[in-house]
């Protein structure tokens, strides 16, 4: 899998995972990014603690199913609140 913002047009945060990498029927995929790189791009949120993605690959033929999730922290950054920045964990399974 390649880092976020691959160089890809369009891509934005996107990741590259390849897949013709994969040879075995089942394969687990585990990394840790650092928050510096997700680039700041003027959203309400910024991620300020690494990011652990992990997820394991099912392979049926040409057929490939992913499981998994990713957890980092995400700093909210709210102007029209006046509280300091907050500090949220955040996770996704899918």
């Amino acid at each position: 899998m390649g880092p976020p913002g691959n160089g890809i047009p369009g891509s934005g945060h996107g990741m590259l995972l390849n897949l013709n990498r994969i040879r075995t029927a089942h394969e687990q995929y585990e990394k840790t990014y650092p928050p510096e790189a997700f680039a700041d791009d003027g959203e309400a949120f910024q991620v300020i603690r690494p990011v652990s993605l992990a997820f394991d690959i099912f392979k049926d033929k040409a057929q490939f199913r992913l499981t998994g999730g990713v957890k980092t922290v995400l700093e909210l950054s709210e102007p029209r609140v006046s509280v300091a920045r907050v500090g949220c964990p955040a996770g996704w399974k899918w």
